[in-house]
């Protein structure tokens, strides 16, 4: 019959395995969410560029919407490193809980 502490720890990586599971796809969903609306922002941005440019005005708008995607994709590429590593770790701990009973 296993011991106490030993059931303990089983039952603490199993809760915390998902846990760390919900929490990474938590965080890819709001950084995909994020990233989309940053190329839909500098899509909007070139758009309207282009057709200024055509009207024969000059395209201000883009170089402020580009420096916008571009702060936002890098700060959105760290939080989807975290939430992958997040679902790797809560899938190797899940895992690990199975071989300590």
């Amino acid at each position: 019959m296993p011991c106490v502490p030993a059931m303990l720890d089983a039952l603490i990586l199993r809760a915390i395995g998902p846990i760390l599971t919900a929490v990474g796809s938590i965080a890819l969903a709001f950084r995909l969410e994020a990233i989309i609306d940053a190329i839909l922002l500098g899509l909007d941005a070139n758009q309207k560029g282009v057709l200024r440019l055509l009207e024969g005005e000059e395209a201000k708008s883009l170089e402020a919407s580009h420096n916008h995607v571009l702060r936002e994709l890098r700060r959105a590429k760290t939080i989807l490193w975290w939430g992958f590593a997040l679902v790797a770790l809560g899938g190797i701990v899940n895992a690990l809980s199975y071989f300590i009973n």
